[in-house]
């Protein structure tokens, strides 16, 4: 415990911040770096280089599978390329990223829970640098129209919770119902994809994106280019179609999707293979209390995963919902504080399944997240949190868990 605080203490007097859902692009979190100089310089000539850097350490204070802490350090670096002003192509951007990452997996080491739902959005399996974004961009219409082609993330922007997004625990990004269902791209893996955006009328707007349904495993010896495509893999599909409201005065987004594969799955009742899978889900982010500009003081998200094909699913019922409340300190405008709860229920035939090969897996995973992310600069934080982890899907004994998560965007 004392040589992770002191790694993390000694990272965060460098990395000062923290983020959420390091794969997303349009985080209403994500941090701007102060922009100056010679990197004001390169951004009129067309390139906007970009660093994050974060570090993160958790500690297991009772129940999980064992007791004890682990530090974590992830990174991500690149560029964007304006193609209008290095070349004439209006409307048309080039991203190149690469991740690093070091440290192990705590929310399987510590807790024994269902990786889909881990302790960290930006944990992984191995220590690895490689290739993530690798894409091009075209926009249209002055951003209501967009087309991106490459090496893509589906969860870069998909399953988005604008008011979830201050919570670390990774229930609260992309779904688990949908990360245990397909091996579809979602961070740290990115795989060849095409993804449309289209805002038809002012107040509704639609995405879609198709991707191969194998991005590969998370191991350091591929450089991010193990994902395959072949029939059997068969593509990941995700729609979502979403209308912006206001309800009593107070500002809402209301979102319906659907995540589907063509490729082969598991049959958990026999064992064998068969072909697709699709999970409908719904996204609710509300405002609750507005302040006199219209800013939100107050919001509260709800989303709700489920399945019609309880043969081959591993999530019967997914639910995620909470709180966040912006400036909670008045002297402080930039600081959050979120509570959150995540909610799991598990198919039965893949319970059966996993009791039969020795695996005595519980029936339901419940989380609950109390974080404070506190701004230090408008490019830099650093965020507490506390975890109760409810009868974790493998080790069944409830969890009391504390991190800290710092975070810079040069």
């Amino acid at each position: 415990m004392i040589k992770h605080l002191k790694l993390f203490i000694l990272s965060a007097i460098f990395i000062q911040g923290t983020t959420h859902a390091l794969s997303t692009e349009d985080n209403l979190y994500h941090a701007s770096p102060p922009t100056a100089g010679i990197k004001q310089e390169l951004e009129n000539e067309g390139f906007t280089p970009k660093l994050e850097v974060n570090a993160e350490v958790w500690a297991n204070t009772s129940g999980g599978a064992n007791t004890g802490s682990v530090g974590l350090f992830q990174s991500q670096f690149g560029f964007e390329l304006d193609l209008k002003k290095t070349s004439g192509l209006d409307g048309w951007t080039y991203v190149m990223d690469w991740h690093a990452y070091y440290g192990n997996s705590p929310s399987i080491t510590l807790i024994g829970m269902d990786e889909a739902s881990a302790l960290s959005g930006m944990e992984a399996t191995s220590n690895v640098v490689r290739f993530s974004n690798l894409y091009l961009k075209k926009e249209f219409d002055d951003g209501r129209y967009q087309l991106r082609i490459g090496q893509l993330a589906a969860d870069a922007t998909f399953m988005l919770s604008q008011y979830g997004a201050v919570f670390i625990n990774s229930s609260f990004g992309p779904l688990p119902a949908e990360l245990l269902a397909m091996n579809a791209p979602n961070y740290p893996l990115w795989a060849p994809g095409v993804y449309g955006y289209a805002e038809p009328h002012e107040d509704i707007f639609m995405q879609l994106g198709v991707y191969t349904a194998n991005a590969g495993q998370d191991v350091s010896s591929n450089w991010g280019f193990g994902w395959s495509i072949s029939a059997n893999d068969g593509a990941g599909i995700f729609y979502e179609i979403g209308t912006e409201q206001s309800l009593w005065g107070l500002p809402g987004t209301y979102v319906l999707g659907v995540f589907a594969t063509t490729g082969d799955v598991t049959l958990y009742s026999s064992g064998a293979q068969d072909w697709g899978l699709a999970y409908p889900y719904l996204m609710l982010n509300q405002a609750l209390i507005t302040d006199a500009d219209g800013n939100t003081v107050l919001g509260g998200f709800f989303r709700l995963a489920t399945n019609f094909q309880a043969d081959r699913s591993v999530i019967d019922l997914e639910i995620d919902t909470g709180l966040a409340w912006f400036a909670p300190i008045p002297s402080r405008p930039n600081d959050v504080l979120g509570l959150g709860f995540a909610y799991n229920s598990y198919e039965s035939d893949y319970l059966a399944w996993q009791r039969a090969n020795g695996n005595l897996v519980g029936q339901q995973q419940s989380i609950l997240e109390v974080t404070y992310q506190v701004a230090i600069t408008e490019w830099c934080y650093v965020q507490p949190d506390f975890q109760l982890i409810l009868d974790p899907h493998y080790s069944r004994r409830d969890a009391w868990v504390v991190g800290m998560r710092g975070y810079v965007s040069f």
